[in-house]
């Protein structure tokens, strides 16, 4: 009986070896290639040109060690520092929750705000000692707007363990499409980006945002 119950696991486990490894191929070749530790934001989230003009504005940090970021934050004042649809006015204050920094340097991310809410599609993690920048496919809803959104979001920061607070906190914003029951908001490739007014982004608890 423990034969057979032994001889079943080896089997298993065979069996989901290799679904594992049929699932790492590359395509179009047969080189097999296993999961990458995150290190940088790639090309095809990020196209050269479009990191340029946001490394105009801000640092996007490298690295496969990025700090251990987590809990929930608020950007307050949130401040505009560069749009390239050139739009004005103030805004909410930006608040988000970070959990759940695995090896492979993937991480758990929501916000909030105003009205509007979201949560990322591919959330990582990179950077290097206290430097990390954050990026993400992101979607987003605002319910009492009515509008919806897709989007590229890149943070960055410096982590600062003594306070769990983030210094230097600037935020990327680049649309891929924004719009409402009438049609478009917002034109795909449209770039803003924030930073938080007084440089320091506190942490918050989570039931309070």
């Amino acid at each position: 009986m423990n034969r057979t119950i032994y001889q079943w696991t080896v089997g298993l486990w065979v069996v989901g070896m290799c679904l594992l490894l049929s699932s790492c191929l590359k395509e179009g070749g047969g080189r097999i290639v296993l999961p990458v530790r995150a290190a940088d934001i790639p090309t095809e989230v990020l196209a050269e040109a479009e990191r340029l003009l946001v490394e105009e504005y801000m640092p996007i940090y490298t690295g496969d060690t990025p700090p251990a970021v987590s809990g929930c934050f608020t950007v307050a004042p949130e401040r505009l520092v560069w749009a390239s649809d050139s739009v004005e006015g103030s805004f909410f204050d930006f608040h988000f929750c970070l959990d759940g920094h695995n090896f492979w340097n993937r991480i758990n991310y929501t916000y909030r705000q105003g009205t509007a809410e979201g949560e990322g599609d591919v959330p990582w993690i990179i950077g290097e000692d206290d430097k990390f920048t954050l990026w993400l496919e992101d979607r987003s809803v605002d319910a009492i707007a009515g509008w919806s959104s897709r989007t590229v979001t890149v943070l960055s920061g410096r982590w600062r363990e003594a306070d769990s607070s983030i210094a230097d906190c600037r935020v990327a914003v680049l649309m891929r499409e924004k719009r409402d029951a009438h049609g478009m908001l917002a034109a795909p490739g449209c770039l803003r980006i924030f930073a938080d007014g007084d440089r320091r982004t506190h942490r918050a608890e989570e039931g309070s945002l």
